[in-house]
């Protein structure tokens, strides 16, 4: 009876010593999912406050704001802006010099923000040296971006337009303008007021001004950099110049159809003394203009003539395989055949090997199995690991002569190129890959963000790289998303690249990034297919 009794009192009095301990010891039962999970309102309201322009909220939020890292630390920076946003400046400067970067606020950040304010205060100097501090701390390209506006700025309002021309290039060079659409066009009006007021009389804005250029015509911002050119003909010297001759010629030759001033510029330029290399680049290019503007002009001749002229330069061979493409238009296999053995030595390797698959197919598609064969021997001297498009045409070909369909099995057998056009097609045919079957893709796995996230801290990682794991999902927890980013960012090259591009194109994709997210979502497929793996259908 005592024995029973004993028993049945055992139980609520563990109970009642486990809720103490709990009091002393709160922590040793919280589970990495609270703490991955929780989400302060009153930091949220904060930053909602400050995306608003609501300073004067978003400064009485965050100066009684006391919570753990890393927002705490992070509030603090925060709380800068604010000041920032509600011009006051020296406020904004005493609660920077309070930050130490780290976790909670990076070095980027501090420097960044720092050199706002002391532009906003007029003292452009201070604000050039913060920001190079900035520059050399930034990481992704979105940080680049924004310290080279800045920079941009500062240059300009401290009236030194040569360094104000370079930043404008760096930032061109960083921001993807094919995608930015009213902003592009912004930034080149810009640069072009900027250029006006740039003195020439050296040659490093010069060279800057050429590298500009270069860039507009990468763009097809061909009449913005063609009146470049022309205001600037009399100042470029030695190498820019016969480049902004040659640029100018292909403009107007070319793009904007002006065919009396191309041969014009096309005649100056030939008439300088170019180096070797780039003789041959003009006349390839004098070549090509001449056949547009004459109807009697013998291109192949003319190309074959810039060949010999320039052998084994880059465009001595590129006018060569030129010629043999004009000449074999429309040209049966046999003729096709016997070209290649005239002009063969001439032509780059490259072009060679194309030819040799253009012969190989047309055989093959002709039924004669054994020429077909011969082309394919030819190939193999192009690589020197054999490509699956190669192996499976191998295959294939000699299949073709006994009605065996092996050869996809055969082709499914290489496993170091695991995703290629040659897979998926014997996947279709009903085939394994590896360990898996490609089919295996459309089954519904899904992958969960929140629970993925507490695995990935879960894994033995160093305490440095979880610490800074944990603090990049706290903030994007809170919608901070461009600040989990930077700092998953720098996580990169300690993480699992499964682990890293999983997040980064869900986080991107919590941002509005679609585009970004894709691209990760992309690189994360290779991944899986690179170490035969199905990809989840989250991933997909």
């Amino acid at each position: 009876m005592n024995n029973k009794i004993s028993r049945v009192l055992a139980f609520p009095i563990l109970v009642v010593i486990l809720l103490s301990l709990i009091q002393f010891f709160p922590g040793v039962l919280l589970s990495r999912s609270s703490e991955l999970t929780e989400v302060s309102g009153e930091f949220i309201e904060a930053v909602e406050a400050l995306d608003q322009d609501q300073y004067g909220k978003a400064t009485r939020l965050l100066e009684k704001y006391s919570g753990d890292p890393p927002l705490g630390d992070y509030s603090t920076y925060l709380l800068a802006r604010a000041n920032l946003g509600g011009g006051k400046y020296e406020k904004a400067l005493s609660v920077l010099e309070k930050i130490s970067p780290g976790n909670g606020v990076l070095s980027f950040e501090k420097f960044y923000l720092k050199s706002k304010v002391l532009l906003e205060m007029g003292r452009p100097g201070l604000a050039g040296e913060s920001a190079e501090r900035a520059l050399g701390k930034a990481v992704t390209e979105e940080e680049k971006r924004k310290i080279l506006e800045l920079q941009l700025t500062i240059a300009v309002n401290s009236n030194n337009y040569s360094a104000a021309l370079k930043r404008g290039i760096d930032l061109v060079e960083v921001t993807n303008l094919r995608f930015v659409g009213e902003k592009r066009v912004q930034l080149l009006d810009r640069l072009g007021e900027i250029i006006r007021e740039v003195d020439f009389d050296t040659a490093e804005p010069l060279e800057y001004l050429s590298r500009y250029v270069e860039l507009l015509m990468d763009y097809g911002e061909y009449r913005r950099a063609r009146s470049i050119l022309l205001r600037n003909m009399g100042n470029w010297t030695g190498s820019l110049k016969y480049r902004a001759y040659f640029d100018l010629a292909w403009i107007d030759g070319f793009k904007v159809d002006h065919p009396e001033e191309a041969r014009w510029t096309f005649q100056r330029l030939l008439g300088m003394n170019l180096p070797d290399w780039f003789e041959a680049k003009a006349k390839y290019y004098h070549t090509l203009f001449q056949a547009g503007e004459t109807s009697d002009y013998d291109l192949v001749e003319s190309l074959l003539e810039v060949g010999r002229e320039f052998p084994g330069s880059y465009f001595g061979g590129l006018a060569v395989n030129r010629a043999f493409s004009e000449r074999t238009k429309g040209a049966s296999t046999l003729t096709l055949d016997h070209e290649l053995e005239r002009f063969k030595n001439s032509m780059t390797r490259s072009a060679v090997k194309d030819v040799t698959w253009r012969l190989f197919y047309r055989s093959f598609s002709e039924g004669k199995y054994k020429l077909a064969k011969d082309y394919l021997v030819s190939l193999e001297s192009f690589y020197n690991q054999l490509p699956p498009e190669l192996v499976f045409w191998r295959y294939k070909t000699n299949a073709s002569s006994n009605g065996s369909t092996d050869y996809l099995k055969l082709v499914a057998e290489q496993n170091e190129n695991p995703v290629n056009y040659y897979s998926l097609l014997e996947s279709r045919k009903g085939w394994s890959r590896g360990s898996f079957d490609l089919r295996d893709t459309w089954k519904a796995r899904e992958l969960d963000l929140e629970e993925y996230e507490i695995k990935v801290t879960e894994k033995d990682l160093p305490t440095s790289l979880e610490k800074s794991l944990v603090y990049s999902i706290v903030f994007k927890n809170h919608g901070l998303y461009e600040t989990a980013l930077n700092r998953l960012k720098r996580l990169e090259p300690e993480m699992a690249p499964k682990d890293y591009l999983f997040l980064k194109s869900q986080w991107k994709r919590l941002a509005g990034e679609y585009k970004a997210s894709l691209k990760s979502s992309t690189e994360l497929m290779r991944w899986y297919y690179s170490n035969n793996q199905s990809p989840p259908l989250t991933v997909v």
